[in-house]
Parts: structure tokens; C-alpha cells; sequence
């Protein structure tokens, strides 16, 4: 059925039909009163559109314009380097906890990049592809003045229509958590239509604070069409001892992230999305991030110094071993050394990080079978599955891993220091 939409109805008058009789002379006024106010509303609403619209393209006056994704600056952190004022801040802006989470892999070529000094927020003005203008029709010819408030109760009623018309609100399914698919946005990536949109929808307002991180395995993820919010059930099939296994090791609490692609989880929110899983709340006022903030500004640091391994274990354990190497002259037994040195020491579940002066990395302690391994999210030179991201969450040979770390020292001439960190249940509350 098509329905016009009455909202804006426009009255056409025949300026060659003689004016009304005396006795309509008062219905005349009030005819052209009407016409004249419904303009001049028509008018006002299309002057607010359009400053709203010229100052929605505006980027904010404060903002610094670092440049375009064009030529050979293709990222961020390209620009960044590029800029001299900021090329020593690089890696904090990008890891500042107001962009972690960003999708800059996901910004297409020619984009201008803007950057907040105040909050170090990097920009790129994205719009919501989504928002529409409703053109209205004009209405037929009407004789008799319209009754505003008839209008007013009209136009709800087919904004009703037409939402109920225009979504489904039945929830849809969008699969089901499991070690093929370990997060939502895995899931939202294989839907044709909201693959481009995932991160917007995972980071809207409806869904930023919901715990993506303690979904257990065979949960079943719902969306609302029109609201695009995010839902599930616990399974009926997880058993209390099953989570209890799940939160006993850190190494045990990262596995279910295992195959994620590094662009979607980068090693640090690996570790955290663990401890998530252990119960240790990250996120949030009061939260542990926030108290890691709140030490760096004491401390006169940059905002995300302690966001790191190190930082984790400090307030949430204790350090069990420390190596610094700054002399190198035989890469393989110093790996040996360090790897058996650790072996007296470590356990699984262990958070370990390494540190240069240009570069960190870190991730979790584990075995498999006799042997020692590394869960991490990088790039994964010595992955004991063989079905592991080139670039991802896996498990590596540890000894190996150590063996990388020192030939990278050596090749940037930097110091190395090597952290392994215990984790303290009585530090948890």
C-alpha cells in the first residue's frame, strides 16, 4: 500500500479563482497564515540542515591535520613518523587506549587524518553511510486548512508503518562462538552486509561496554536489525567445572583466541582479554586500565606506559625473572642460557614480555606436551599448528621466540629485557 507521508504537505492555490465572499474573508486569512508558517517552518528546517551539514565536515579547530592515505604513506603510523612534532610519539598515540581498538586497517586511500593534541585521538571525520534524507512529495491540492495537531498524530502512526515496514525486528543469527570463529567480529565478517560495518557495530554505543571477552565457547550471537545491538545466552552445555578450568591458568583463558587474525587482536589485548576471562575486570571506571592511567599521569609519563606486560604483572603479580642482555656475541647459547634459566623459574600461565627501546612484545607461557611454548599475537615465526595465521594469535616454540628476540637486539643495536611475571590471585579485587 503506498502511503504519502502528510508531514509536509504543500497547498496549492489557484490565484485566478476570485478571492472568497465576505463571509469566508476570515477563513481566507487564516489559509494564507497557515501557508505562510508551514514556509517559513520549511525554510527554518532547511537552514538548520544545512549548518548542521557544514558543520559535521568541519573537523575540529584544534585538530592537527597530519595528511591523506595517499603515495607511499598508506597508514597511520606512516603519517605519524612523518610528522616532526609527533615522529617521537608515534607508537603511544596508536596504542593510546582511545584509538586501540580503532579500525585503521580499514581506512580507505585518500582519507584526511586528523589528530587531537588535548586527547590524542586520531581521526578520519567517517560519516554513517546509513543516514538518508526522506524526501516528501508534494500533496495533492487541498482546499480546507490542515489540522496540525490531526498531522502531528498522523505522521507518528506512519513513522510507525514505516519502521515496522523498513526492519525486522526479529533478532538475527549470526552464528555461533567457537574455535573457528572465536569472536563476533569473526561472525560479522562473513555476513555480505555487515562486514564493512562490523567495527562500527561492535563499537557503537548499544555495544562498547558489553563483555565480548567472557563469551564462552558454543554461545550462540544475536543481532537486532534495527538496533544493531549485540546479544547472547549462556550455553547450556558449559558446566561449572568447565569455567573453572577456564580461569585457573592465564594460558588456558587465552586459547579460545587462538587463529585470530593480528588485525583484530594485537598481543597486549590478547593478554588482557585473558584476564578478562579470569574475572579481572580491565575496562571501565575503577577499572584496571584505569588505574594503570592513573599511575603513568603520577608518574609523569605518557598515558599508555604502563600498557604493557610489564605494567600488567606489576599490578597484578610479581616478577619471577628479569634478564637484561646488552652485550651479544653468540646468539644461540645466550638463547640456551636464558631458556633454562627461565625453565627453574616460570610456570604456565606466566606472562612474558620483551622490551627494546623501539619495539615490545608480549603473551603467555604455556606447553604442549614436553615442551615449552608461547601464546602471542604477532607474527608467527615458529608456530607448533600448522594451521596458524602467518600474522595472528598462536603458539610458538618458546626457545625460538627467545632466540628472535636477541637476533632483533642484536640487528637494531638495542638492549633487550627479558620480563617473565606471576600473576597473584590476592591482587585480583
Amino acid at each position: 500500500m503506498r502511503v504519502e507521508n502528510t508531514a509536509d504537505q504543500h497547498i496549492a492555490v489557484n490565484k485566478s479563482r476570485q478571492k472568497p465572499t465576505s463571509g469566508n474573508t476570515d477563513f481566507a486569512n487564516k489559509l494564507e497564515n497557515q501557508q505562510n508558517f508551514n514556509t517559513h517552518l520549511s525554510q527554518k528546517a532547511d537552514t538548520l540542515s544545512s549548518n548542521q551539514a557544514s558543520l559535521a565536515s568541519k573537523p575540529d579547530l584544534n585538530v592537527i591535520k597530519l595528511g591523506s592515505l595517499t603515495g607511499e604513506k598508506t597508514t597511520v603510523a606512516q603519517l605519524l613518523l612523518a610528522n616532526p612534532e609527533l615522529k617521537s610519539k608515534t607508537w603511544s598515540i596508536i596504542h593510546n587506549p582511545i584509538n586501540r581498538n580503532k579500525a585503521f586497517h580499514q581506512i580507505s586511500a585518500g582519507k584526511e587524518i586528523y589528530y587531537n593534541p588535548k586527547t590524542q585521538e586520531i581521526n578520519w571525520n567517517e560519516f554513517n553511510s546509513n543516514q538518508s534524507t526522506l524526501l516528501t512529495k508534494t500533496a495533492p491540492a487541498n482546499t480546507t486548512p490542515p489540522n496540525t495537531s490531526k498531522i502531528a498524530s498522523e505522521t507518528e502512526v506512519l513513522n510507525n508503518k514505516q519502521d515496522s515496514q523498513l526492519f525486522n525486528k526479529q533478532k538475527i543469527v549470526l552464528g555461533t562462538i567457537d574455535q573457528n570463529n572465536p569472536t563476533i567480529s569473526n561472525l560479522l565478517s562473513q555476513q555480505n552486509d555487515l562486514k564493512a560495518q562490523r567495527w562500527n557495530i561492535i563499537h557503537s554505543d548499544i555495544n562498547k561496554n558489553k563483555e565480548f571477552t567472557k563469551i564462552p565457547n558454543n554461545t550462540t550471537i544475536y543481532m537486532d536489525s534495527q538496533t544493531k545491538e549485540l546479544s547472547w545466552n549462556a550455553p547450556s552445555t558449559a558446566t561449572d567445572a568447565e569455567k573453572t578450568v577456564l580461569a585457573r591458568k592465564l594460558d588456558d583463558a587465552v586459547k579460545p583466541y587462538m587463529g585470530t587474525e593480528y588485525k583484530d587482536l594485537d598481543c597486549y589485548t590478547l593478554v588482557v582479554n585473558g584476564l578478562e576471562n579470569m574475572g579481572i575486570r580491565y575496562r571501565g571506571k575503577g577499572s584496571l586500565s584505569s588505574q594503570l592511567l592513573q599511575r603513568a599521569q603520577i608518574d609523569g609519563r605518557a598515558n599508555n606506559a604502563y600498557f604493557t606486560g610489564e605494567g600488567l604483572t606489576e599490578a597484578l603479580g610479581d616478577k619471577i625473572y628479569t634478564k637484561a642482555v646488552s652485550s651479544i656475541d653468540n646468539i644461540d647459547k645466550q638463547s640456551q642460557d636464558i631458556f633454562h634459566e627461565m625453565k627453574e623459574l616460570m610456570k604456565k600461565g606466566d606472562i612474558l614480555s620483551f622490551s627494546l627501546q623501539t619495539k615490545g612484545h608480549t603473551g603467555v607461557i604455556s606447553q604442549n606436551k614436553d615442551e615449552w611454548t608461547y601464546i602471542n599475537s604477532g607474527r608467527l615465526d615458529n608456530s607448533i599448528r600448522t594451521n596458524s595465521p602467518k600474522h595472528g594469535v598462536g603458539e610458538e616454540t618458546l626457545l625460538n621466540e627467545i632466540n628472535n628476540w636477541i637476533k632483533l637486539a642484536q640487528k637494531r643495536n638495542e638492549a633487550l629485557q627479558i620480563t617473565v611475571g606471576r600473576l597473584d590471585k590476592q591482587k585480583f579485587a
